[in-house]
């Protein structure tokens, strides 16, 4: 059986939930998944919002901590964690909200102190509840949040995700990436593979099959279904 390894998005405001994060990315790393936030990339030449654009369309479930601050805003003042939370809404990705409840106390630098920030903040509280969404009131409830929802979420609606797919049984090694983008270029727009365009040096096979292919070629492919 093939074991699939999803990638799960986890975004928040940063500076006043730095504990809640690093607790989200230790849940999701015992879950045996793939946690990826913006302080895990370098921003190079490329701008923050397109690269947080990049990292969300290869994720498969998007989780968003809402603490008490609204955040860093855009230039057209949405802030980036709500602008986040509606890019994967619209990309179809399953989200899910874990907000800090209301009564638990807190010092003057956790909170919103700009009027129009707590009233964004509180508008993306109401929208968030829409979809699925609980609330937390310390580290340890929101990782068992996190844990019972990831694991219900992916049951419930199983994404993509990424398989270590088994490749050339000589060597054991994966395959070369012109081969990769060779065999890519065979699957049409439709998503079905058209092996009768495109050749290969050595002419590999592509086997589609549960059980290991006998007797392969050094270079042959094989993709077993899941």
């Amino acid at each position: 059986m093939i074991e699939k390894k999803y990638q799960i998005f986890i975004s928040s405001t940063y500076d006043d939930l730095k504990s809640e994060r690093d607790k989200a990315i230790k849940t999701v790393l015992s879950l045996e998944q793939i946690p990826i936030g913006m302080e895990m990339f370098n921003a190079g030449d490329e701008s923050q919002w397109e690269l947080i654009k990049r990292a969300i369309d290869r994720t498969d479930y998007y989780i968003v901590i809402i603490g008490y601050k609204y955040g860093s805003v855009d230039d057209d003042g949405i802030g980036y964690t709500e602008k986040e939370y509606d890019y994967a809404i619209n990309k179809g990705i399953p989200v899910m909200a874990f907000i800090k409840d209301n009564s638990v106390p807190s010092t003057p630098e956790q909170r919103e102190t700009n009027l129009d920030k707590q009233k964004q903040l509180n508008k993306f509280i109401d929208k968030a509840k829409n979809k699925i969404a609980k609330f937390w009131r310390n580290e340890d409830e929101l990782a068992t949040h996190i844990a019972t929802s990831l694991t219900t979420e992916m049951k419930r609606k199983p994404m993509i995700g990424w398989i270590r797919t088994p490749i050339d049984y000589i060597d054991k090694s994966f395959v070369d990436e012109k081969k990769l983008e060779l065999l890519l270029s065979l699957i049409n727009e439709k998503g079905e593979i058209v092996l009768n365009s495109g050749t290969w040096d050595n002419k590999p096979s592509i086997y589609f099959q549960d059980d290991e292919p006998q007797n392969p070629k050094h270079g042959d492919i094989w993709l077993q279904p899941y």
